[in-house]
């Protein structure tokens, strides 16, 4: 069966394309106003940076894996970036609690990168060894 490689590197550019807006809006010093207003740095930054990078990683290895498990793992992605979303949204910007292990949206979105990342790994190793013991 012919891998289907379109999906592949849509997810690649869309991971790409948002990894370099985060860098440019914290690396970069912008001079021109309209420039300022697309990348300026704000809280969300950070989020996007991490978990660009995790999509990013993990979009490399989409390419050697099967249809029908690069299909399961969109899936995966969809709702495991909604759920990140959510909790990077009601996490606070600055740490202020007695517990600071997760307590601000940079904490959550490296943790939630490094685990999509470590995920989708056992994912793509567990579905790709299922699927030749049924072959």
């Amino acid at each position: 069966m012919k891998k289907k490689y379109i999906k592949r590197v849509e997810v690649l550019v869309i991971a790409i394309t948002f990894f370099t807006y985060s860098y440019i809006a914290a690396y970069l010093d912008i001079k021109n106003n309209l420039f300022e207003i697309i990348f300026e740095y704000n809280w969300y930054v950070d989020p996007i940076a991490w978990m660009s990078l995790g999509l990013l990683i993990t979009a490399i290895f989409t390419f050697f894996i099967s249809d029908k498990i690069f299909k399961k793992w969109l899936k995966f992605t969809f709702w495991y970036f909604f759920i990140s979303v959510i909790w990077i949204m009601i996490s606070s910007e600055s740490s202020g609690s007695f517990i600071e292990i997760l307590d601000t949206k940079e904490q959550v979105s490296t943790f939630a990168s490094i685990m999509f990342v470590i995920i989708s790994l056992i994912m793509f190793i567990w579905l790709t060894i299922k699927e030749k013991k049924n072959k």
